[in-house]
Formats: structure tokens, C-alpha cells, sequence
């Protein structure tokens, strides 16, 4: 009887150990120089915001009343190098969210819906030392709320828009995302006018959080010769733009002709989604 109740132990753990592993092959968390990449399949968003604050230190609170629906929601994305921000913006997309600034840098996100009051911290095990902590030396930030005055949104909208050094383009388009309306109205205008991929994907993502993005603009972007930014484009067109047959006729033309691997595949696995609808 004894070694009856081993075995059957034994099973049970090697099973939960199976299913651990699988939990942990389905989602990838990387953050490289401040840059975060994550790859995740059919997987629970709770694994995924787990993994991220494991891989980046940063503390993630879900409101009570959401866990459930957070634990059982399937999630697949991937996306590589976007700062920490524009990758919880794709991430977290159509979700509220707090982002809290120390003087590191980003040090805690809260996920809320509508009526929450109570939150619980993910728990993440061993968490590791931020390594924005480790390496930021910069001035602290202004919580995201803060609402800038005119002459200020002015000047980064200009900066935003002439710029001629592209990181500073990019910064200062994450800096108007503060003001929502004038932060799209902005990005809609990059698109139309600018070739830099990174500023161009810092663009995109402000557009990803949006309920309804125009899709001419995409359409100028999606054959831009940075892979990265015409997968952004393409998961925007097919979000935005099931019911359009110029959506799905691009992304056949992209299965048959584009030269990067990941491209083709994307546009496949999104047409046979606009197809299954």
C-alpha cells in the first residue's frame, strides 16, 4: 500500500513538473541594454506578466477582481528590442494601466478595469534586482498622469516631428504619450512623413492602444524594408481592418513575396485568422 502511494506521488509530480516546463517553453521574457523581447504562444497572461517581472524586476499588481480573467486568458504576441514601455503598451493592449515611476525608471505596474479597488502583487518567486535599477542614471521621470502644459506639448510635438536625431524624435513622442489625443494625431502625422524604423515602431505603438486606427497610413508603412515594422503594420491592418479586402489582399501578397521568414509567416497566420471570422 505504501508503494502504492509513492508511485502514485511520484506520477502527480512528474506531471506537474511536465506541465511547468510546457507553461515555461510557451513564453520568453528577455530584456537586453533596457530592451525588452518577449515570445509567447497560446499562453496565459498571468505566465507572461510573471515572466516579465521576473526577467525586469519591476513589481506587477492585478486588481482582485480581474486575476481570474487575467490567469485565463490565452495570449500570443512576440515582438523584439522595444523599450519597456512600448512593450507593455502592445502587451497590455485595450487594458487600463498605471505605470509608476521611480527614480530608476519604471518600477511597478498596476492592471485595473472599471470599478477596482483592491490589488494583489504577482508573486514571481526570486525576484531579481531591476536591471533598470541597476544601470539607470537618470533623473526621475513624471507619473504618467501628469498632465503637460500647452507650450510643452507644443515643443515635443516639434521636437516629435523635426527632430533630425531619431532617438530624439522617439523620446519625444514617448513623452507626448502623456497626452493621448495629441500623442495619435502625432503618430498618424510620422507615419505619413517618416522612414526611421525605430521612431516608426514608437509610432505604431501608440496606434496599437487605440480602438480604431485610420488604415491608409498603415498601408504606407506595411512595406517598409524594416522587417520589424511591417509586422507591426500588419498586426494594426488585420486588427483594424477585418472586414476590408485590401487587408487580406496584402497579406497574400506578403505570404508569396516577402523575403523575411517571420514576415511571411505573420501574414499567414493572420489571414487565417481574418478568415476563420
Amino acid at each position: 500500500m505504501r508503494t502504492l502511494k509513492v508511485a502514485v506521488f511520484l506520477v502527480l509530480l512528474l506531471s506537474w513538473v511536465a506541465e511547468s516546463a510546457q507553461a515555461a517553453a510557451r513564453v520568453t521574457v528577455r530584456l537586453q541594454k533596457d530592451r525588452l523581447s518577449i515570445n509567447a504562444r497560446e499562453a496565459a497572461l498571468r505566465e507572461i506578466l510573471v515572466e516579465l517581472s521576473r526577467a525586469t524586476g519591476i513589481q506587477v499588481y492585478l486588481a482582485v477582481d480581474l486575476e481570474g480573467r487575467v490567469a485565463a486568458e490565452a495570449t500570443t504576441i512576440s515582438f523584439k528590442g522595444l523599450t519597456i514601455e512600448e512593450g507593455l503598451r502592445r502587451l497590455l493592449r485595450g487594458k487600463n494601466l498605471i505605470l509608476v515611476y521611480s527614480q530608476a525608471g519604471l518600477s511597478e505596474i498596476r492592471i485595473y478595469g472599471e470599478g477596482s479597488r483592491e490589488f494583489r502583487r504577482l508573486t514571481v518567486g526570486r525576484p531579481q534586482p531591476s536591471r533598470r535599477a541597476q544601470t539607470a542614471q537618470r533623473a526621475p521621470r513624471p507619473p504618467r498622469g501628469v498632465v503637460e502644459d500647452f507650450a510643452e506639448l507644443t515643443r515635443l510635438r516639434a521636437e516629435a516631428l523635426e527632430n533630425p536625431d531619431p532617438a530624439a524624435r522617439s523620446a519625444a513622442l514617448d513623452r507626448l504619450s502623456r497626452n493621448e489625443k495629441l500623442a495619435v494625431q502625432t503618430a498618424l502625422e510620422m507615419l505619413e512623413r517618416e522612414r526611421d524604423p525605430e521612431v516608426l515602431e514608437s509610432a505604431l505603438d501608440i496606434l496599437g492602444g487605440q480602438e480604431s486606427v485610420p488604415l491608409d497610413p498603415l498601408f504606407k508603412v506595411a512595406t517598409h524594408p524594416e522587417p520589424t515594422v511591417r509586422l507591426q503594420a500588419l498586426e494594426l491592418l488585420s486588427e483594424h481592418g477585418e472586414g476590408d479586402s485590401r487587408v487580406r489582399d496584402l497579406l497574400k501578397k506578403i505570404v508569396q513575396t516577402d523575403r523575411n521568414r517571420e514576415v511571411r509567416e505573420t501574414a499567414r497566420s493572420l489571414l487565417e485568422s481574418l478568415q476563420t471570422e
